[in-house]
């Protein structure tokens, strides 16, 4: 199993993740959404990498594209197994975090919490069977609430397990998670300066000069609604849990077809073939 963190540019969470995850047995690559200067890994946790990877095209001013970069993780780990975790840095594990995640993959395909894609667990079927995240979704926002959307209608539900705690959450199957992953809202293991992504993305943005809340003013968080609201025909409701209802309106893009051809991702020719959106 392949083990992958997220990063940006946040060296004492990341290296503090590194740490753990290491001395329970684990060894981690690392995908750096920033530039390789501002990669910092502690000396005494280079024990613990298997791989360092750079996403060459982002700049420090660039947003997180999460999308993208899970996709790419995706790429990397499914190249040589069959199992990934997904952490980002902002993200801490219990002390047994890896009896826990090596029991429940026994039982689970797909494990999913508990702020958004901060962690999840994922088989390669899954992905075969739903494909890639969507790119058009290229800040931190409504991506991650979409692919678990997709995972629970598309996907067999006895093998999912999720414990979500944004608005438009759900629990379904749980099995600890939110007893064995830490994330960044538990104040206690932020580190000094911390900034959130969807606070780092307004920063950056801008917002268009109309009277309304930041996140209805956000160029990125405004393209995502949109998108969103284009593909599933209602808006990504922090009211409502994304699952209260499926409506497909739009397709998905099979943006990496030679890796589809290469694994066997079948989504793309059900969906193109059959019509089975």
């Amino acid at each position: 199993m392949q083990v992958f963190i997220l990063t940006f540019r946040r060296p004492v969470s990341l290296n503090r993740l590194i740490s753990n995850l290491g001395k329970q047995g684990y060894n981690c690559n690392i995908w750096s959404n920033a530039p390789s200067r501002d990669l910092i890994i502690n000396p005494e946790n280079e024990q613990y990498l298997a791989s360092v990877y750079f996403n060459s095209v982002n700049t420090s001013e660039a947003s997180s594209w999460c999308a993208r970069a899970w996709n790419s993780i995706y790429i990397k780990g499914f190249e040589y197994d069959d199992e990934i975790v997904c952490l980002q840095d902002d993200t801490d594990v219990s002390p047994n975090f890896v009896q826990w995640i090596e029991e429940q993959k026994k039982r689970y395909d797909f494990i999913f919490g508990c702020a958004g894609d901060q962690f999840h667990y994922i088989h390669k079927r899954v992905l075969q069977k739903i494909g890639y995240w969507d790119e058009n979704y290229n800040g931190c926002y409504c991506g991650d609430a979409e692919y678990l959307k997709r995972v629970y209608f598309e996907y067999d539900r006895e093998r999912i397990s999720v414990e979500e705690n944004h608005g438009w959450g759900f629990h379904h199957n749980p099995c600890g998670i939110v007893q064995h992953i830490i994330p960044w809202t538990h104040q206690n293991i932020i580190e000094p300066n911390y900034v959130n992504q969807h606070t780092q993305l307004e920063n950056l943005d801008g917002n268009v000069p109309i009277n309304r809340d930041i996140h209805n003013t956000n160029v990125t968080v405004i393209q995502a609604r949109r998108r969103f609201l284009q593909k599933w025909g209602v808006p990504l409701d922090a009211d409502k849990p994304v699952i209260h209802n499926y409506n497909r309106l739009l397709p998905e893009t099979d943006y990496y077809p030679w890796f589809s051809k290469k694994i066997g991702i079948t989504k793309y020719i059900d969906q193109e073939l059959n019509e089975v959106w």
